[in-house]
């Protein structure tokens, strides 16, 4: 579950930048918990939910960390499915090793859970931990105990504004982190996928359906696609350029990555951040050095 009760509005669609931590780190203490194995199947997981939960919960933006993952979700409040198609769903999900009766309450009930972002990530990380777990050992047993936070953090994006910048921030982790220079570098992020994919969006189903809009059609997403290309490179270029002149104290780089999902409209900015405003990313640095954040 979530730290809290998200807002969410009387739109048919709600968007929602989605962040969870793993707690667990190795047993020399100062390497994260997740090597590149652990993405693989973090994503092909992940890949399997989207099956399972096409419709009521689309996976917009998302790329996983060392130590995190950032997933940006969107949420149909209107979504029905018939329950022949909850149980083909969920037995292939299963990989047809459990079954599921189409008349029962429990299919009933698996039918309302398919279009909840809170059922979504718990899915993600319940399975993926016990992944993690039954590859690791510990004095000779299997690992036991969390890999993830008990809570995930969310917040509400509200427009099409708020989903299109946090979109490019989560796009921009792994350039921000060091780890690479270009997004499309990062194979586990879906502009890396999108280049492993020679320019096919993976989620290219989910952005015309909702940020584009049935009375717009698919030529917005070839317009959307360019117009975030274009600023991703931007973003990049901003950063490289500024990367090595600019010393960022950890309460500035805070300050930074705040404002940026305030001005973004992601979400409200809480009064007990007014501490912060005579610190402002514009006074600290100028304009045109805080792009990227």
């Amino acid at each position: 579950m979530s730290y809290c009760k998200s807002y969410r509005s009387e739109d048919r669609v709600n968007y929602f930048h989605c962040i969870a931590h793993t707690v667990y780190r190795t047993e020399d203490g100062y390497r994260y918990a997740l090597n590149d194995s652990d993405k693989d199947m973090i994503l092909a997981l992940m890949k399997r939910l989207e099956v399972l939960y096409e419709g009521g919960v689309d996976v917009l933006q998302y790329t996983i960390l060392d130590n995190h993952l950032h997933i940006i979700l969107a949420e149909d409040k209107e979504f029905e499915i018939s329950a022949a198609e909850v149980k083909r769903r969920y037995e292939a999900f299963h990989q047809n090793k459990r079954g599921m009766d189409a008349r029962s309450q429990f299919c009933h009930q698996f039918r309302h859970r398919l279009n909840n972002i809170s059922d979504f990530m718990r899915d993600l990380q319940w399975y993926s931990a016990t992944y993690f777990n039954n590859s690791r050992k510990i004095n000779g047993r299997r690992k036991r105990g969390s890999l993830w936070n008990p809570r995930f953090r969310r917040c509400t994006l509200k427009g099409e504004q708020a989903l299109f910048k946090c979109s490019l921030y989560v796009a921009m982790n792994p350039v921000r982190a060091g780890i690479t220079q270009h997004a499309e570098d990062y194979k586990w992020g879906s502009w890396g996928e999108r280049k492993i994919h020679a320019g096919a969006h993976p989620h290219q189903a989910a952005w015309t359906k909702f940020y584009c809009g049935q009375q717009v059609g698919e030529d917005c997403f070839d317009a959307m696609d360019a117009d975030f290309d274009e600023a991703l490179t931007e973003l990049e270029q901003s950063f490289e350029a500024h990367k090595n002149g600019q010393a960022y104290t950890s309460q500035q780089a805070l300050i930074l990555n705040n404002n940026y999902f305030w001005d973004a409209g992601g979400c409200i900015r809480p009064l007990s951040a007014t501490f912060l405003a005579h610190d402002s990313p514009l006074q600290l640095h100028g304009e045109e050095n805080n792009k990227f954040w």
